[in-house]
């Protein structure tokens, strides 16, 4: 059985090493949008979207136009 449900980038609960990621509340809603368009043709599951945020954090900072070294550093 397949539930799917619609939810807020920014109220999503991630677990394991994207617990940790360090974009900003602006940043989620900019990034929810883009993965609008990304999943455009799938619905993304709760484990896609963890995954993005624990192993593509550079992926998501191109999409951000973010400099990744200091995304990396921030909160230190």
């Amino acid at each position: 059985m397949t539930i799917a449900r619609e939810l807020n980038l920014t109220e999503f609960t991630f677990w394991s090493g994207a617990k940790q990621h360090k974009f900003t509340y602006n940043e989620l809603q900019q990034l929810e949008d883009i993965l609008e368009d990304v999943f455009c043709d799938k619905t993304a599951s709760e484990t896609d979207i963890n995954d993005l945020f624990w192993f593509e954090d550079e992926t998501l900072c191109e999409w951000l136009q973010l400099d990744y070294d200091e995304y990396t550093n921030r909160y230190k």
